[in-house]
């Protein structure tokens, strides 16, 4: 559960508690879901809350309401259940799977490339220090969540 909770890519999750067990890996996968499932709600909310905000000033660029990349999540994952519901999955995800290799390997070279280190260092130890506050808040949370669902022994 705390892979799921705390940590920021799918793909990373499944591979940490893959490390554990099936069970694990099951539990984790399924919490992150959630946590992804939270993720448009939350981007509407704040989508909403700044575009109102930018109501009436003058000069300002409009922001857009809905972000095309979850736009294209939702569309995708329709796609994904109408695919497996009608039995397609399996051709299709045979037919499709090098394809998103290749994607996703694009899109981690595209985050690894983007990433520089002098810049990490001039964020200084308050972004450092901010980063550890909220892995620590999840943690926390994460913890709080498995007390009070009894996965303690």
């Amino acid at each position: 559960m705390i892979c799921g909770a705390t940590l920021h890519e799918t793909a990373q999750v499944v591979a940490a508690a893959s490390g554990l067990s099936p069970e694990a890996t099951n539990v984790a996968t399924v919490v992150k879901l959630v946590r992804i499932c939270t993720l448009a709600p939350m981007v509407l909310g704040i989508g909403w809350w700044i575009r109102r905000s930018a109501v009436g000033k003058a000069g300002e660029a409009k922001v857009s309401l809905v972000p095309w990349f979850l736009v294209m999540f939702v569309v995708f994952s329709l796609l994904v259940s109408v695919v497996s519901d009608a039995g397609f999955q399996g051709f299709v995800k045979d037919a499709v799977n090098p394809f998103v290799k290749l994607l996703l390997a694009v899109g981690m070279a595209g985050v690894g490339l983007q990433t520089n280190v002098r810049d990490l260092w001039k964020a200084g130890w308050k972004a450092l220090g901010l980063g550890l506050a909220q892995w620590l808040v999840l943690i926390g949370i994460t913890l709080l969540a498995m007390l009070a669902l009894g996965m303690f022994a």
